[in-house]
């Protein structure tokens, strides 16, 4: 990632210098582009401070070019900065910007799809179908969630038919756990284990044809799902071989990786150890798994300090000391 700012923010710097030589429409849609890539590049290391500076300044230029040309790309470019600053927002915690700036995405994203209708056009209206239902299913609106996610898994499922490639793979294998925690939440868990298993399979075998680190954890993320559906139905010995074998995974890419985000799977693979665990009466194993979760939770809340993480934070000291008051209860503190 030091390599991918290092050429970002050099391309960032020429195309700030073309912007005030020319002037054109053109320099600017590099300007916003190339603004849009370094806010990227700074969400993926968690510096939300920079991301949403390059986003809001790249969503400014959005605009007015918009506002100018009012072309296809205009509007590509457009729904693209929106998003950058959809998931700024939503990473503060503040989902009613988070979700303005997604559903003036989405209405850009639909209107490239009619007048398009390629494959491109539909996966990015997938693209900001799942944005929506995340925030709604936030929100605890169940009914709108499962509409955005429903017509967005209708739409994966065409283009892997039509198209077959690991993009497509994924982004159904993407869809299918959007619907299994809809149908999770509403506790509808024959449902919710039926769509991760399928996601679980799709991801397994783009693991095995990628071998890539985004393959590796969308398998993990998958793992995790089906495991809690598992544990939920009483099945503890398969959901805490699924979680075991998440927990490697993201021991690996923690390893490999060093980015907030990888930090942040493993304290969760690390809780999930420990619940099953705990639901195993494994009072030892769970509270050193759960110990572990809090150390890291407790790194990336200096590092972040967002909401998430202090609520992360919250999360670990209570599964502690939830363990704490049963072995109490139980005679053996």
């Amino acid at each position: 990632w030091d390599k991918a700012e290092t050429a970002y923010q050099e391309s960032l710097a020429l195309m700030q210098e073309l912007e005030k030589l020319l002037g054109t429409p053109e320099a600017r849609c590099d300007l916003s582009c190339s603004l849009a890539s370094v806010g990227w590049v700074a969400e993926v290391r968690g510096d939300w401070d920079t991301a949403e500076a390059a986003y809001q300044e790249s969503l400014r230029l959005a605009r007015e070019l918009d506002g100018l040309q009012g072309t296809i790309q205009s509007y590509r470019n457009l729904s693209r900065s929106l998003d950058g600053a959809g998931r700024v927002a939503q990473a503060r915690g503040d989902w009613d910007a988070a979700e303005a700036a997604y559903q003036e995405s989405l209405a850009l994203a639909r209107e490239l799809e009619e007048v398009l209708g390629t494959p491109r056009a539909r996966r990015n209206l997938s693209v900001s179908l799942d944005n929506v239902g995340r925030v709604a299913l936030s929100r605890n609106d169940l009914a709108s969630a499962d509409d955005a996610y429903q017509e967005s898994l209708t739409i994966r499922r065409y283009l892997r038919e039509e198209l077959g490639t690991p993009e497509t793979y994924r982004d159904l294998s993407v869809s299918l756990n959007n619907v299994g925690r809809v149908a999770e939440t509403r506790g509808d868990w024959d449902a919710a284990e039926a769509a991760y298993q399928e996601s679980l399979a799709l991801a397994r075998e783009l693991e095995e044809m990628q071998g890539t680190p985004r393959a590796r954890r969308d398998l993990s993320v998958s793992l995790d799902n089906v495991g809690w559906a598992l544990l939920t139905r009483g099945d503890k010995a398969a959901a805490e071989s699924a979680f075991r074998e998440s927990l490697e995974i993201r021991l690996e890419l923690e390893e490999m990786l060093e980015t907030p985000e990888a930090l942040g799977d493993l304290s969760l693979a690390l809780e999930n150890m420990g619940q099953v665990s705990e639901a195993q009466d494994e009072w030892d194993t769970a509270q050193v798994a759960y110990q572990q979760s809090l150390q890291i939770r407790r790194m990336l809340e200096k590092m972040l300090g967002t909401p998430q993480a202090q609520q992360d934070v919250s999360t670990s000291e209570e599964h502690l000391r939830r363990l704490s008051q049963k072995r109490a209860d139980l005679g053996e503190l």
